[in-house]
């Protein structure tokens, strides 16, 4: 294994306790927060072999060079192509902190302080990046992908669901390239916390790769409306807080976990 893969194994353990506590009145999908051999394997061959790679291979020409995936396969595509629990934004956000609280306190056994930044502003980014003297030197959005979309290439043609699943809303990410290049004049790291049945790991893109994602208007999917999309006021009005217009980077474009902590410690 590599040192990314290293590094992600123990991110999951350490919160381990705390997520078996929050989902123990929830089924999830047998793999999630954990780490198999059949990860390591799509690690280096979906993920390595393909960087920067002009087209994607399909995920059953895999099934040949890893051993175990087409099981895996199966088994992801029966349960997750199924309706699931609709999305509610409460349990969302309190998953979200759960993985920040693991995210900082990983980062703290490396020796290197991150803390809430939205607490001092909600517009801003997850977490800040602080020197030995409590200098901001980056600013990081943590987000969290743990279903694949298994449909991906139907939707997108030449796409693929292993590395074609994060999600990003357009223009959530929109407003906040607008709040990073006219208020924080610091480097923005969108962390992506992926936990599908194959593909697993740490990935980040820089706020320059998102903003020529977003000048180049390219992956663009729109998304049914969900109920978890609408939440009605006490005065019985109803309000949107779900966003449809989403964007679908690629992984295998992406920076992983090892390059992460080193840009980061070389800021320091």
């Amino acid at each position: 294994m590599n040192n990314s893969q290293i590094h992600y194994q123990n991110l999951i353990k350490i919160g381990e306790d705390r997520l078996n506590d929050f989902f123990k009145n929830v089924e999830l999908f047998e793999s999630q927060f954990k780490y198999q051999e059949v990860n390591k394997s799509c690690y280096t061959k979906m993920y390595l072999d393909q960087l920067n790679g002009d087209s994607y291979r399909a995920r059953q020409d895999y099934f040949k060079d890893i051993s175990d995936l087409e099981g895996e396969c199966k088994k992801c595509w029966k349960y997750y192509l199924k309706p699931r629990n609709k999305s509610i934004k409460g349990l969302d956000l309190q998953l979200g902190k759960i993985l920040e609280e693991i995210f900082i306190d990983y980062f703290k056994i490396l020796k290197i302080k991150i803390i809430r930044a939205d607490l001092k502003d909600r517009r801003y980014p997850d977490l800040l990046i602080l020197d030995g003297s409590k200098e901001i030197i980056g600013y990081i959005e943590l987000k969290y992908h743990g279903a694949p979309f298994v449909m991906a290439y139907k939707m997108r043609p030449g796409r693929e669901c292993y590395e074609g699943s994060i999600t990003l809303d357009k223009e959530k990410i929109s407003k906040q390239i607008k709040i990073i290049y006219g208020e924080l004049d610091r480097p923005v790291f969108f962390v992506h916390w992926v936990d599908f049945p194959c593909l697993k790991g740490v990935f980040f893109q820089t706020s320059e790769e998102i903003c020529n994602s977003l000048l180049n208007d390219t992956d663009i999917y729109y998304r049914k409306h969900r109920d978890g999309d609408f939440e009605e006021k006490k005065d019985g009005s109803v309000k949107k807080v779900g966003y449809i217009e989403k964007i679908y980077p690629s992984i295998v474009e992406m920076g992983n976990f090892e390059h992460l902590i080193k840009i980061i410690n070389e800021k320091k």
